[in-house]
C-alpha cells in the first residue's frame, strides 16, 4: 500500500510519500507524514524572504550586525556562500536588491541596498551571521531544496526506509524506494527517467520578461536570462544542491554546461546532454 500526503508549503504543492513495508517502527503512518510536513514548515518560516517576520528578513534588515540565528539558517547560508565561491558567483544569493527593485520581491528593508553582492558579503562565526555590506539575500534558489532534504531527514528518523518528498519541481527519493517520473520540455517532450537514492530539480526559464518570480533568473554579468524558454533539470545526492545547480549555468552551453554541473556533484539527464 502506498501512503501519500499533499499540503501546499513553499509556495507550491508538497507531496510526501511511501509504501508500507517502507515504514517500520512504532510511530503511526500519519505521525510520519506529519514529522516531514513539519520540517519543511519550520525552513519556510526561516527561510522565506516573501515573509516580514522571518529570520532571512530580519538577516537583510540588519547589515553589519552579528545575528544569532537557527543553526537551519546558518547551514543554509553556509551552503549558499561555499557554492557562490566555489562557481565565481554563478551562484549568488545577493541579488536580492536588484530583484526588489523590479518588484520581484517585497521590500522588508528601510536602508539603502546594493543591486547585488558577492559570496563574501556573507560572514559565518559561530552561532552568528553578519552582511558585511547592505546586501539583499534570496534564498529562492536552495531554501526549496533543503526543505526537501529536511523532510527525507524527518522520515528517516521516524523509521521510514524508504520514500520521495516532491515540492513542486524538487523531488528527492530515498532509501530501499525507486520512483519513475517523467522530465518535460518546453515542447511537451517526457524523458522517462527512474529515480533511486538521489534528488531531481528543475526549474523553468522564459528570459527576465515574466511575470513569476521563479522564472527572473539574473546572469553573472548582470544581463537578465536568455529570451529563450527552457527547462533545466539536475540531478543530485542531495534536493538542495540539485535546486541550487538548475541556476548555475544558465546562459552556458554544450559541453562546458555538463562539465561545470558535474564538477559541482551534479549530472544532467540526457534530455540535457547528459548519460
Amino acid at each position: 500500500m502506498i501512503h501519500r500526503r499533499v499540503k501546499p508549503l513553499l509556495g507550491t504543492f508538497v507531496e510526501v510519500g511511501f509504501t508500507q513495508q517502507n515504514q517500520v517502527g512504532s510511530l503511526s503512518v500519519a505521525v510520519c507524514l506529519e514529522r516531514a510536513f513539519a520540517a519543511i514548515a519550520n525552513i519556510e518560516q526561516l527561510l522565506n524572504g516573501h515573509a516580514a517576520d522571518s529570520e532571512l528578513t530580519l538577516l537583510n534588515r540588519r547589515p553589519g550586525v552579528w545575528l544569532s540565528l537557527h543553526r537551519h539558517t546558518r547551514r543554509v547560508l553556509r551552503l549558499a556562500k561555499a557554492l557562490g565561491q566555489q562557481t565565481q558567483d554563478r551562484f549568488n544569493v545577493t541579488v536580492g536588491g536588484e530583484l526588489t527593485r523590479k518588484g520581484l520581491l517585497p521590500c522588508f528593508v528601510e536602508h539603502d541596498y546594493l543591486d547585488r553582492g558577492d559570496a563574501r558579503d556573507i560572514e559565518l562565526q559561530g552561532h552568528q551571521v553578519r552582511l558585511k555590506r547592505p546586501v539583499v539575500i534570496t534564498l529562492d534558489g536552495i531554501a526549496k531544496g533543503y526543505a526537501v532534504d529536511m523532510a527525507v531527514s524527518a522520515l528517516r528518523k521516524a523509521g521510514v526506509k524508504g520514500g520521495w518528498v516532491n515540492a513542486g519541481g524538487d523531488l528527492r527519493v530515498f532509501g530501499e524506494q525507486s520512483l519513475a517520473v517523467k522530465i518535460r520540455d518546453v515542447d511537451g517532450y517526457q524523458q522517462p527517467l527512474k529515480l533511486h537514492n538521489c534528488a531531481l530539480a528543475s526549474s523553468r526559464y522564459a528570459g527576465f520578461q515574466v511575470q513569476d518570480f521563479t522564472s527572473a533568473i539574473i546572469a553573472k554579468d548582470g544581463i537578465p536570462s536568455p529570451q529563450t524558454e527552457e527547462i533545466i533539470s539536475v540531478q543530485s545526492r542531495f534536493a538542495w544542491r540539485a535546486d541550487a545547480l538548475t541556476k548555475v549555468f544558465v546562459g552556458i552551453e554544450g559541453q562546458a554546461r555538463k562539465e561545470i554541473i558535474a564538477s559541482l556533484k551534479g549530472k544532467l539527464p540526457a534530455l540535457h546532454g547528459g548519460e
